[in-house]
C-alpha cells in the first residue's frame, strides 16, 4: 500500500453503484477498503476468510456480499481484485515514490551544500580572528572602603598608648588626648567624621597634639608622670 488512503470520485462511483440496495452499497465500500488495504490491493478468493474480514454470516454473504463481488471485482489465480482499485493503487503508489525519490535527492544535495560552505566559513572565521586584537588584561577591581563615625566605646588600645608614649606623651597626657579625640569627633556630624581607620586618624591627632602643644611631650613632664 503505497497511502494509508485511496481517491474517491463520487460521481464515477455513484453512476456505476447507483442500482445496489444501502446494504450492497456498505459492503461494496468495505470490499474497497479491504483491498486497499491488502497487499498488492488484492483479496483470497476465500468465501471463509472475506466473511471473517466483512462481520457478515453465511446468509448475508450469499445475499449481499457475494451479489457485489461477482458484478465488480475480478478473479484471477485464487485472488479478487477491483480494476478501478487496481488503477488507483498503482497511481498513487508511482506518485508516492517519486516525492520520496525527490525528498532524498534533495537532502542529499542539501547536506552536500552545507558541508561544502562549513570549510570555507570556518577559514573566514579563522581570518577574522586574526585580525582581531587581543584583549587588554581585566585590571582588578578595587573595592573603596565606606567611612564610618566613631563610636563611644572606641578602644584607647594598649598599641595606641604605646603609640603616644613612643611620640613623647605621658600616660595621663596621652589618656587626656584619647577623650578630647573621642569628643571632638563624636559632636562633628561633617563628612570629615567619617574614617575608615581610626586608629590612623588618633596617630595623626597625637601628632598634632605635640606639633601644637610642646609641653605635652615626656621630656616636660611634671615629676611622677609616665606610663607605669
Amino acid at each position: 500500500m503505497s497511502l494509508p488512503y485511496f481517491n474517491l470520485y463520487p460521481k464515477d462511483f455513484e453512476a456505476k453503484t447507483s442500482h445496489l440496495t444501502l446494504e450492497e452499497d456498505g459492503a461494496y465500500n468495505r470490499l474497497l477498503r479491504l483491498c486497499w488495504m491488502s497487499p498488492g490491493c488484492k483479496l483470497p478468493d476465500d468465501d471463509t476468510w472475506i466473511m471473517r474480514r466483512m462481520r457478515v454470516d453465511k446468509e448475508t454473504y450469499d445475499r449481499v456480499v457475494k451479489v457485489v463481488i461477482d458484478e465488480f471485482f475480478i478473479r484471477d489465480k485464487q485472488c479478487l481484485s477491483n480494476a478501478r482499485m487496481v488503477f488507483e493503487f498503482l497511481k498513487s503508489s508511482a506518485s508516492h515514490k517519486k516525492r520520496v525519490e525527490a525528498g532524498i535527492k534533495g537532502g542529499n544535495s542539501k547536506s552536500l551544500k552545507n558541508n561544502k560552505k562549513t570549510p570555507s566559513n570556518a577559514s573566514g572565521n579563522a581570518k577574522a580572528m586574526l585580525k582581531q586584537p587581543e584583549p587588554e588584561p581585566l585590571k582588578e577591581k578595587t573595592t573603596k572602603k565606606k567611612g564610618f563615625r566613631i563610636s563611644e566605646e572606641w578602644e584607647f588600645s594598649d598599641k595606641m598608648k604605646a603609640y603616644a608614649k613612643e611620640k613623647g606623651l605621658t600616660a595621663m597626657a596621652a589618656e587626656t588626648e584619647a577623650e578630647k579625640f573621642v569628643n571632638h569627633w563624636l559632636q562633628d556630624s561633617s563628612p570629615k567624621a567619617l574614617k575608615t581607620n581610626w586608629d590612623a586618624a588618633f596617630r595623626n591627632w597625637v601628632l598634632n597634639a605635640i606639633k601644637f602643644t610642646p609641653r605635652l611631650a615626656e621630656g616636660n613632664k611634671p615629676e611622677g608622670w609616665g606610663f607605669g
